[in-house]
């Protein structure tokens, strides 16, 4: 709680004072995730191996439906794949408590397993969902019946898909390996993002992102195959790729290959119009000459398709593509003689 209000306080820019006194109670607060002797996140202070005390005293149910312990892992984010011992620690509270119990908490170890980024072992627990914890009017088992299973699997399903709970968004992260291949368009990130996926071989062939806000957006995404982004190559350096200054309204696709680069040339001439193409960052060059050759026009144009009616009267227009204005490398070049 404290965590979450001291972000929520800085993000807004509000209650700085408070924001301090918030700091010094919890910085003398004990840790917030301890890990036991099994390697398990402990649910109990005094426990020192899963679910006992160092008398060999058992201080609970060790497989109850309830896993408050867990809470960090989901819908919190203290226990993240940032920090692999948190995960292990998940883990083995999970598979100690199995996977039997009531129709919420099935759901709630679905989504539990989703963020652990084990895809098959969470299919297993929606399957059971479904085929154990679902009544034939589909509402979710729980005497007689409870909506945050019906809910839970739904955000389950979204999980195994998409994550985003630490700002970075996170493409097919615990993606099931029997689920090879599909799509799913306009889901949304925590920060608001709207999310358009599909894919191939358990693989990603292509991810749109459409911003909510202005800045930046990083993507998360480690199988190595998507090259592109909107047609010019990009490399996810660590599993990651970061879209700079991104827009809101704007839509970034990935894709697996770029676009090949266009042949640099100019593509025709007239009395109204140049047209070109180029690569980003060229610099079309249009003069026009007198009929003794002296220069009497030049403009850099503002596009590859430009119109030069306004060399009206010139006895000859020449057209050159440069690399840019500071180098001025050529690359092509054409020469039009119009008809006065």
């Amino acid at each position: 709680m404290f965590d979450y209000t001291i972000a929520a306080a800085e993000t807004l820019g509000v209650d700085a004072d408070k924001v301090a006194a918030w700091k010094e109670i919890r910085n003398h607060m004990e840790l917030p995730v301890e890990l036991g002797s099994d390697g398990e996140i402990k649910e109990w202070k005094q426990e020192v191996s899963y679910n006992t005390d160092a008398e060999g005293n058992a201080l609970g149910d060790p497989r109850h439906r309830h896993i408050s312990h867990l809470v960090g892992l989901y819908p919190g984010t203290l226990i993240n794949r940032n920090n692999e011992a948190y995960i292990n620690g998940a883990k083995v509270v999970l598979n100690n408590r199995g996977d039997e119990s009531t129709g919420w908490s099935c759901s709630n170890k679905f989504l539990l397993w989703a963020r652990t980024l084990d895809g098959d072992k969470a299919l297993e627990l929606f399957r059971y969902q479904l085929a154990k914890r679902t009544y034939s009017n589909l509402f979710d088992t729980h005497a007689p019946f409870q909506i945050d299973g019906n809910f839970g699997s739904a955000a389950g399903v979204m999980e195994l898909l998409m994550q985003s709970q630490t700002g970075d968004i996170y493409i097919l992260p615990a993606l099931p390996e029997v689920w090879d291949s599909g799509e799913i368009s306009g889901i949304k990130a925590k920060n608001g993002a709207e999310v358009s996926i599909k894919w191939s071989d358990n693989k990603a062939t292509e991810i749109k992102v459409g911003p909510a806000v202005d800045g930046d957006v990083t993507i998360g995404y480690d199988k190595g195959n998507i090259k592109a982004l909107d047609g010019k190559a990009v490399d996810f350096a660590n599993g990651k790729y970061t879209i700079a200054n991104a827009k809101a309204g704007e839509v970034y696709t990935f894709s697996t290959e770029a676009a090949p680069e266009p042949e640099r040339s100019i593509v025709s001439i007239t009395d109204s119009h140049v047209t070109a193409t180029a690569k980003s960052g060229d610099t079309l060059m249009v003069a026009g000459y007198d009929a003794d050759g002296r220069l009497v026009k030049v403009i850099a144009a503002a596009g590859f398709d430009t119109d030069i009616s306004g060399f009206e009267g010139c006895a000859s227009i020449k057209a050159m593509l440069w690399d840019s204005l500071d180098s001025m490398i050529p690359y092509a070049y054409a020469e039009y003689a119009p008809v006065n």
